[in-house]
C-alpha cells in the first residue's frame, strides 16, 4: 500500500491484511486444501503434481510468523521486472514491510 494514496490504518486496508493472514494460515495449516487450490488454479496438473508444486513453490515461502525472506523478495521483484521488461525496479524493502500493519501475525 502506498500511504500517499490510502492510510495504512484505513479499515479497508486492515480488512485486507486480516484476509491475507487467514489465507496464509490456511496455506500453512491445511496443506491438503492448499493443494486442492493449486490444482484448481492449474488444472493441467495431476493431484500428485499439484502437491509437488505446493511443496516446491509454496511451502518454503510461508512462515509461521508471517514474515518474508528479504532475499527471496528481492529476487521476486527482480524476476518480475525482467519478465515485464522494466529496467528500473524499486528495492524490495520499499515494497515489503518488515513489520505487519497491526501487530504480530497470528
Amino acid at each position: 500500500m502506498d500511504p500517499t494514496h490510502i492510510a495504512l490504518n484505513d479499515p479497508a486496508v486492515l480488512a485486507l491484511v486480516r484476509a491475507n493472514r487467514r489465507a496464509l494460515s490456511t496455506i500453512r495449516d491445511e496443506p491438503d486444501l492448499a493443494v486442492r487450490y493449486v490444482n484448481a488454479l492449474i488444472p493441467s496438473l495431476s493431484e500428485t503434481d499439484a502437491r509437488r508444486h505446493y511443496e516446491r513453490y509454496v511451502t518454503p515461502y510461508f512462515t509461521a510468523d508471517g514474515r518474508h525472506d528479504p532475499s527471496v523478495a528481492a529476487q521476486a521483484v527482480s524476476s518480475m521486472a525482467e519478465e515485464l521488461g522494466v529496467s528500473t525496479v524499486p528495492d524490495a524493502a520499499d515494497i515489503y514491510r518488515t513489520e505487519p500493519a497491526e501487530g504480530p501475525a497470528p
